[in-house]
């Protein structure tokens, strides 16, 4: 559900610069989360005394929001843990 102000917004927006912001999110979100798997992946041999893995995969971080030159991009992340 969208709400009426979030609405508002992206009417005031051309159709080309929401796709070019939809596009841009995509992306960045592709771009952080193939570099968290390569992180993950790279350290995925480390452990601590007990076995356990000292990084590893957490879910995700909330969405925020993000400032480029077609204005701003909300994005989610991921998150690890690494100790």
């Amino acid at each position: 559900m969208i709400s009426l102000g979030k609405r508002a917004e992206d009417e005031e927006k051309t159709v080309f610069e929401q796709l070019l912001q939809e596009g841009a999110r995509k992306l960045l979100q592709a771009a952080i989360e193939n570099e968290v798997i390569d992180y993950i992946q790279f350290h995925k041999d480390r452990r601590d005394e007990d076995g356990q893995r000292l990084v590893v995969r957490n879910g995700h971080l909330p969405e925020r929001e993000i400032v480029s030159g077609i204005g701003p991009i909300k994005s989610s992340s991921a998150a690890g843990t690494a100790s």
